[in-house]
């Protein structure tokens, strides 16, 4: 009956805390991105009728590593940039 009541409890409170990141806790996130041992790419998708229109918001040194340029020559690009990578999968035709 403890972990039912514990379970309980646990799922109340995190049920906000996904709902609404704390202050305490957005401050870590530039550290944790950073620190990833693999490449991770953060985009946001200005026009959601185009897919090609994904502009990279943020990506971490792996990721920049990965692709063989640096943090600031990716930020702020976005996938209609990059045209061997539609050429070469099968949203080319997105």
């Amino acid at each position: 009956m403890t972990t039912n009541r514990t379970t309980g409890m646990v799922t109340q409170a995190a049920q906000p805390a996904r709902s609404q990141p704390s202050a305490s806790v957005l401050h870590l996130y530039p550290e944790f991105l950073k620190t990833l041992p693999f490449g991770m790419v953060l985009l946001h998708l200005d026009n959601p009728q185009d897919v090609k229109t994904c502009r990279i918001i943020d990506l971490n040194p792996a990721a920049a590593e990965i692709t063989g340029s640096t943090l600031e020559d990716l930020l702020g690009r976005t996938l209609a940039d990059f045209p061997s990578f539609w050429r070469s999968h099968s949203l080319a035709s997105a």
